[in-house]
């Protein structure tokens, strides 16, 4: 018989280890970076739908996550080195001209910000882990859980960042660019590292 004590205290420690992996709260200065150019109501527009497709991801990881890279005969390393790939050619573009990412396209929120910034292959791995050491239902309400806050930590810090202007927007796009690409270059880094040892 399950334990609903033990049963709420994981629940609870896998929401918060998704929570801090997502690190929604540091993504934040990213997120304003490549929105730069939106106006503030898009920017929560684009946030939300962010918060929202990174929550279905979860979702489907947290239940499906070892079956679909099977499928797909995928290593989860190929993300680490596809989602790198991805985060270079955006920071690139941050750090060497004026424009952020294309804000009109409706798929913005979905790609690069819900995946792989929000949704990486560290969150993936954690949704992998629950689902085998947990059980799927512990897997299932931390992803929830945990995509529920960044997805309100998401919406409501857009009302704190739009006081930094279009001169500190810029600024910080550019500053947020050069961190991208040390973030795009690790990606790079750990997955060739791991397919090595592999």
């Amino acid at each position: 018989m399950v334990d609903p004590g033990k049963l709420v205290i994981e629940t609870l420690r896998g929401s918060l280890a998704l929570f801090i992996v997502m690190n929604s709260l540091g993504n934040v200065p990213l997120f304003f970076g490549l929105t730069q150019e939106a106006s503030q109501e898009d920017r929560r527009r684009i946030f939300t739908t962010a918060g929202w497709v990174g929550i279905v991801l979860l979702i489907v990881f947290s239940l499906l996550g070892r079956a679909v890279l099977a499928f797909f005969h995928i290593r989860l390393d190929s993300f680490r080195i596809a989602g790198g790939l991805l985060l270079m050619a955006l920071a690139l573009r941050l750090v060497l001209s004026t424009g952020g990412w294309e804000i009109e396209k409706d798929d913005v929120g979905v790609v690069p910000l819900a995946f792989p910034l929000l949704v990486g292959p560290g969150a993936i791995t954690t949704c992998i882990v629950l689902l085998g050491a947990q059980g799927p239902v512990v897997a299932l309400v931390s992803a929830v859980i945990a995509g529920i806050l960044s997805l309100v930590v998401l919406r409501y810090s857009t009302m704190v960042l739009s006081l930094l202007g279009k001169r500190g927007t810029s600024i910080l796009g550019r500053i947020m660019g050069m961190l991208l690409s040390a973030i795009a270059v690790q990606f790079i880094v750990d997955g060739v590292l791991h397919l090595i040892k592999q």
